[in-house]
């Protein structure tokens, strides 16, 4: 990763840290209809936030997994 890659991370970053999660993920993980608010959230806002209420961090990291 480059330094200025790095950097532009760290300012998404703080940008984010401000804002309220668009996108809630729960139990069900990435159906169609997640999908489909998050395509109309990115359509409307330029950075959103996702929220990830899965219960634990193997939940989370695997519905992160299945996001990439």
């Amino acid at each position: 990763m480059t330094k200025k890659a790095k950097h532009d991370i760290k300012q998404l970053r703080a940008i984010g840290h401000k804002l309220k999660p668009v996108v809630t993920v729960a139990g069900n993980g990435l159906t169609d209809a997640v999908y489909a608010e998050l395509e109309r959230a990115l359509s409307d806002h330029e950075l959103i936030k996702i929220k990830l209420a899965v219960g634990s961090r193997e939940a989370r990291a695997a519905v992160c997994q299945t996001q990439s």
